[in-house]
C-alpha cells in the first residue's frame, strides 16, 4: 500500500487547498511501515516551518483527502445513503489503516469521489455498504479492485490487502481541530494522515484548555495546524487566533480563552452595598458565592458546556438627583467592589461590572473601572436604560444609546485586552426595547478579543417576556451572544432552571434579579 501525505509550509503565507506543498513521497513496505520513497528512511521528515490551513466543510471527504494525501493506493469508500453504523465502520477502517475515506454521493453525485480516487492513484477500494454497481463511475476506473466489508466489520481489513499503519502510530503531522460541525469522514481522514485530533466547543483554536495547548504547541513548533470546516474562518483567521493564544496569560473559568460558545454564565445581579438593588447584595460575598454556585449547579443537567457561577455587580447607579458630578449617576468605590470580585473569581466564577451612566458617556464610566477590568475574569455590562440625554431624568424616560457609543467602549476594551494579554472579554448590553440601542445594525458583533452579548431584560407575564425576547432578537447578528433575566418578584411566574434552559435559542447568560 503506497501513499504520500501533504505538508503545509510557513513560507507559503495564507493557505488554500490549491497551495499545499507535498512531503517527500511515502510508500508502505510489507510490514506496513511508512518509508521515504527516495531514501528508504523511516517516516518522511517534515520540513521546517509551521503550515496553517482550513479545510472547507467536507461531507464527502474529498477536500480533506486532497489536502492531506498526495497519493494513496488504497482508500475506503462509503456507499450512498449510508447508515450511521456504516459511516462509523468506514471511518474506523480508515483511521486504523492510515488511508483516506470518502462518502459517495454526499454532494448529490459520485463525480467528485471518482475524480479523487483517480487523483490518488488508488488501485484498491474498501467499500462499506452497497456494491460497486451502486457507485456511478467506479467501474470505469482502470485496474481498480473493490473489496466489500460488511457493516460493523471494522476489524476485518481485507486479507489480500497489506495492513496499513494507524494514523496515531505515524510520526505526528501536526494538530487538527474539529468542531461538532466537522464531518466524520473528514475527521477520520485527518487522523489517518497522522494528525493529532483535538475537539473544540467553538470553531476557534482558543475554545478549550486542550485546544489552546495543542494549537500553541503547533504554532510555536515544527508541524502543521489545520481546522476542519468553514466555521473556523480563513487560514489567516486560524493562524492569528493560534498566535494570539500563545500571548495570553491564563484562561477563562470553564476553560479556553473565548467566552461563547463554551460556557453558560449564571449570575446573581445586585449592588455590593445596597440589598434593595438586587439579590447579590442580600448577603455577604461568601454566602452570595454559595448561592450563585447552588443556582449554577441547577443548570448542569441542562447544559453540554461548563456552567459558571457569576456576579453581575452594579458599580454606577442612576440617581434621581444630579449628585456631585451633576450627571445623575453615583459611582461605587472600586475598593468596595474588589471583595465581591475576588470571592466569585476565587470560587471559579466570573464577575461582570455593570454601569448605569446617567448623563455621562459609557466610555467615561467604563474607564473609571479600568483596573477592575484588567482581571481576566471580569467582564463589562452596559445599561442603555439609564443613558440619559441632557434634559432627561432617570425613571421618567427609558434611556437609549447610539451604537457608535457602544463601539467606542468595545474599541477601548480591545486595547485593554491586548495590552494586558487577557483572554477574550465579555461586553454585555442590556436591552428590552429596540429604541434603547439606536442604529443597532452598526453595533460591533465582537472581535477576537471582545465577545458581545445582548441581554434581554423584559419582566412580567411569561407571554410578554417572550414577546420582548423575540423583538430584541429580531435581526440580531448570530455572532452576538444572548442573555436572559429572571426577575424573582416581577415575573409571573419566574421560570425554573429547566424552563429557562429550554428557551429557544438557549441563552448563554442567565441573570437573577
Amino acid at each position: 500500500m503506497s501513499l504520500s501525505r501533504r505538508k503545509f509550509l510557513l513560507s507559503a503565507g495564507a493557505f488554500s487547498l490549491a497551495a499545499v506543498v507535498p512531503l517527500a513521497a511515502c510508500s508502505r513496505d510489507g510490514s506496513g511501515r511508512a518509508q521515504d520513497a527516495t531514501s528508504g528512511d523511516s517516516q518522511a521528515t517534515a520540513e521546517d516551518g509551521v503550515g496553517v490551513a482550513v479545510v472547507p466543510d467536507d461531507p464527502s471527504g474529498v477536500a480533506t483527502s486532497a489536502a492531506l494525501f498526495a497519493s494513496a493506493s488504497t482508500a475506503v469508500l462509503v456507499a450512498s445513503d449510508p447508515t450511521p453504523e456504516q459511516v462509523g465502520t468506514a471511518c474506523t477502517l480508515a483511521r486504523d489503516n492510515g488511508v483516506p475515506v470518502l462518502l459517495d454521493g454526499a454532494g448529490g453525485d459520485s463525480g467528485p469521489v471518482i475524480q479523487e480516487l483517480s487523483r490518488l492513484g488508488a488501485t484498491d477500494v474498501v467499500l462499506v455498504g452497497g456494491s460497486a454497481d451502486d457507485v456511478d463511475g467506479l467501474g470505469d476506473l482502470n485496474d481498480i479492485t473493490v473489496h466489500t466489508v460488511d457493516t460493523g466489520d471494522a476489524d476485518n481489513w481485507p486479507e489480500d490487502l497489506d495492513p496499513g499503519v494507524a494514523g496515531e502510530d505515524l510520526e505526528s503531522a501536526g494538530v487538527a481541530l474539529a468542531a461538532s460541525t466537522s464531518s466524520p469522514v473528514s475527521v477520520a481522514t485527518t487522523v489517518a494522515a497522522g494528525y493529532s485530533l483535538t475537539r473544540v466547543i467553538a470553531p476557534d483554536p482558543r475554545s478549550t484548555d486542550e485546544s489552546v495547548a495543542a494549537s500553541v504547541e503547533a504554532i510555536t513548533g515544527d508541524g502543521n495546524l489545520i481546522a476542519l470546516g468553514d466555521h473556523f474562518g480563513t487560514a489567516d483567521d486560524l493562524r492569528r487566533r493560534a498566535e494570539l493564544a500563545a500571548t495570553v496569560e491564563g484562561n477563562l473559568p470553564g476553560g479556553g480563552q473565548v467566552m461563547f460558545p463554551g460556557r453558560k454564565i449564571i449570575a446573581l445581579y445586585g449592588h455590593a452595598a445596597e440589598p434593595l438593588l438586587g439579590v447579590m447584595g442580600e448577603q455577604p460575598p461568601k454566602d452570595a458565592v454559595e448561592r450563585a454556585r447552588h443556582l449554577a449547579a441547577e443548570y448542569d443537567a441542562t447544559s453540554d458546556v461548563p456552567v459558571i457561577p457569576s456576579f453581575e455587580i452594579i458599580v454606577t447607579v442612576a440617581a434621581a438627583e444630579p449628585g456631585p458630578s451633576g450627571n445623575f449617576s453615583n459611582y461605587s468605590d472600586p475598593a468596595e467592589v474588589v471583595p465581591w470580585i475576588d470571592a466569585i473569581v476565587d470560587a471559579g466564577g466570573y464577575a461582570i461590572i455593570d454601569i448605569q451612566p446617567g448623563r455621562e458617556t459609557l466610555l467615561q464610566q467604563a474607564q473609571h473601572y479600568a483596573d477592575l477590568l484588567k482581571n481576566p475574569s471580569v467582564g463589562l455590562a452596559l445599561d442603555p436604560e439609564w443613558r440619559l440625554g441632557p434634559d432627561d431624568q432617570p425613571m421618567v424616560e427609558v434611556g437609549h444609546v447610539d451604537a457608535s457609543e457602544i463601539n467606542e467602549v468595545a474599541d477601548w476594551l480591545e486595547g485593554l485586552v491586548v495590552a494586558e494579554k487577557l483572554p477574550q472579554k465579555l461586553l454585555m448590553i442590556h436591552q428590552f426595547q429596540l429604541q434603547m440601542i439606536r442604529n443597532r445594525e452598526n453595533m460591533t458583533t465582537g472581535t477576537d478579543n471582545v465577545s458581545v452579548a445582548v441581554h434581554c431584560d423584559g419582566h412580567g407575564p411569561q407571554g410578554v417576556k417572550m414577546e420582548t425576547w423575540n423583538v430584541v432578537r429580531q435581526d440580531l447578528d448570530p455572532a452576538i451572544a444572548l442573555g436572559w433575566k429572571n426577575f424573582i418578584d416581577e415575573d409571573e411566574p419566574m421560570l425554573d432552571p429547566a424552563q429557562t434552559a429550554a428557551i429557544s435559542p438557549t441563552p448563554d447568560i442567565v441573570s437573577y434579579q
